[in-house]
């Protein structure tokens, strides 16, 4: 499960309801930040804009999954990425 790769990682984060992740990010500076693509346009847009660029403080990485990909492909899709960016489990 999604919950299981989370906690692999060198510090366990949650999900987190708002619009107002810079406060959270700045708080945790988590290495990745993962967000369904849908908020590449439209209202969520400049929301993504203050995620990314909070993020580059410390060379955080965003992380976007494909908003139309299937619940059970989501491990796979960031077990992937992740590898891609040199993270080892």
């Amino acid at each position: 499960m999604i919950n299981n790769i989370i906690c692999k990682f060198k510090n366990c984060y949650f999900a987190y309801v708002s619009y107002f992740y810079s406060n959270i990010i700045n708080k945790l500076k988590p290495n990745y930040f993962i967000h369904g693509d849908d908020w590449k346009t439209g209202i969520q847009a400049n929301v993504r804009k203050q995620v990314i660029e909070t993020l580059a403080k410390w060379q955080g990485e965003l992380i976007e999954v494909p908003y139309n990909i299937k619940i059970q492909d989501i491990e796979v899709f960031l077990i992937k990425r992740l590898n891609e960016n040199g993270y080892k489990f």
